[in-house]
């Protein structure tokens, strides 16, 4: 139950300077009040360091209030106390129910830690490479002088040798160049034959015979031409 405050006179004594928490030990010459945070007609009555919530009583048959003054500590008429918090006649709140507490939600495991990763090894440095050394520019070329053509050789004349006759049909005739080889008659035309193991012609006896007995002298150098 809420108690009221009984009103004063303009004799009491103001109260300086105006309390604003409830001291730990009560007084034993006075009570001390405090005003109320939002409603001029309510204040609070310290008791062993405690709010205690007091309503001031009403002034007239329409049901106004006195209000609160906090310098004299008593409940005072509006234009004496100075409060300027609340309206006329506030209306009581009503307190609102204290909505339950919440379940407090189960704590959920732990996350395993992580296993931690193995550092990757540092890479060896690369050893730096020798810079090659710049080339030296190749020296000109002289130009080739062009070669002289060389004349043409003249062709050596190659003596044209007699040709032999076919005088008489199944003898032999020496041929032009060579002491090996001989013509033989036969049909009126000239065969040429050679004569074998090395023997020359003998134009005399009319047969191949020993190189000394023939005495040829002839060019050889003409034997490839026949």
């Amino acid at each position: 139950m809420v108690a009221a405050l009984t009103i004063i006179t303009a004799h009491d004594t103001v109260i300086t300077p105006i309390p604003t928490e409830c001291p730990i030990k009560d007084s034993p010459n006075r009570t001390v009040h405090l005003p109320h945070e939002t409603d001029c007609t309510k204040f609070y009555k310290c008791n062993h360091g405690q709010k205690v919530e007091m309503i001031c009583p009403e002034m007239n048959e329409k049901g106004d209030r006195l209000h609160f003054n906090p310098k004299l500590q008593v409940c005072d008429y509006p234009e004496n106390a100075g409060c300027t918090s609340s309206t006329k006649n506030p209306t009581p709140s009503v307190p609102t129910k204290p909505t339950p507490p919440t379940e407090p939600t189960k704590p959920t495991k732990p996350t395993p830690p992580t296993k931690p990763t193995k550092p990757t090894p540092p890479t060896k440095p690369t050893k730096p490479t020798k810079p090659t050394p710049p080339t030296e520019p190749t020296k000109p070329t002289k130009p080739t002088e062009p070669s002289k053509p060389t004349p043409p050789t003249e062709p050596t004349p190659v003596p044209t040798p007699s040709q032999p006759t076919c005088s008489e049909e199944g003898v032999g005739q020496p041929h032009e160049c060579s002491c090996e080889k001989y013509y033989l008659c036969k049909n009126g035309d000239l065969v040429l034959r050679r004569c074998p193991n090395g023997l020359h012609w003998n134009d005399l006896a009319k047969k191949c015979d020993k190189a000394v007995k023939t005495s040829c002298i002839k060019d050889k150098t003409l034997q490839w031409y026949y």
